[in-house]
């Protein structure tokens, strides 16, 4: 048996759940348990840091269709979100918990 990646990606199931998020709603915050990973199945979303210093804002990634946001889950148990991840326009997005 092989593992399906499109079929996986497709689909709710045990540990993945279908979100909607209307344009400026937040998938995760800076600071926040890195405790899922999200595939973008439609719309787009930017990446944005606040500076520890002077709170200041800056974006650093803009993330359409077929990409996953939160990549720093799979990389640290316990870990926390670097960034903040937001919608752009209406999106969609297979999250995908991290035991998953």
């Amino acid at each position: 048996m092989t593992f399906d990646l499109a079929a996986f990606l497709e689909k709710a199931g045990v540990g993945r759940k279908l979100v909607h998020l209307k344009p400026k709603q937040i998938f995760f915050s800076q600071g926040d348990p890195a405790d899922a990973i999200f595939y973008l199945r439609t719309g787009r979303a930017k990446i944005t840091v606040v500076s520890p210093d002077g709170g200041k804002e800056a974006t650093i990634a803009l993330l359409s269709s077929g990409e996953f946001i939160g990549e720093e889950s799979l990389a640290s148990v316990g870990g926390l979100h670097l960034t903040t991840a937001t919608a752009i326009d209406v999106c969609s997005a297979l999250r995908i918990a991290r035991e998953e």
